[in-house]
């Protein structure tokens, strides 16, 4: 699907992120992950484009035609460990019928999500990766709770908190994430 090989991006995200905490303390994400996931990106393609402050739903950066949203999140749970990311707000649609249908379109075709470690000696990420497909928001077994709205299946859940402009929260298991990079920078 995306010829992109791992192992340079790796390699040259340890550079960039080397280069990043010579000059700032705090983890990096946000519009920094992207624009470093963008200047690896360029090397392995001339079809790579990011509009930095673009208010583009989903895609942040569209690599030889495949849309990538970029993320941040935590690991969370030790035996059945969880990615935990936060998602779209879908305070424009006013039913839950109206949010999964707005879910269900096709806003990004994968994921590239980088995991920050708090409570290490280093400055430790993780690269992970995942297909859109596995988001199948229709197949969902929703309900409504206190705080707004909650989908599960076997394996993933999904959560959209009123408190929260109704932004859509996701857990999903490490085992269905591909593990890409692990960088360690030091304090």
């Amino acid at each position: 699907m995306m010829q992109i090989d791992y192992d340079k991006i790796s390699v040259d995200l340890e550079e960039q992120f080397q280069v990043y905490h010579r000059l700032l303390v705090s983890p990096i994400n946000g519009i920094n992950w992207e624009n470093l996931l963008y200047n690896s990106l360029i090397k392995q393609s001339d079809d790579v484009v990011w509009n930095p402050g673009s208010h583009q739903v989903g895609t942040d950066i569209r690599y030889n035609g495949i849309g990538i949203s970029c993320k941040g999140g935590r690991v969370r749970g030790k035996n059945k460990p969880i990615f935990k990311v936060s998602s779209h707000r879908t305070t424009s649609y006013v039913t839950l019928e109206e949010k999964i249908e707005y879910l269900s379109e096709n806003h990004e075709d994968v994921f590239f999500c980088l995991s920050y470690k708090d409570d290490m000696p280093t400055h430790h990420y993780t690269l992970y990766t995942f297909s859109s497909d596995i988001l199948n928001y229709k197949s969902l077994e929703w309900k409504i709770t206190k705080g707004g709205w909650k989908g599960e299946s076997s394996s993933i859940t999904a959560r959209i908190s009123s408190s929260m402009s109704d932004q859509l929260w996701l857990d999903i298991p490490l085992s269905l994430l591909n593990e890409r990079a692990i960088i360690e920078i030091p304090k």
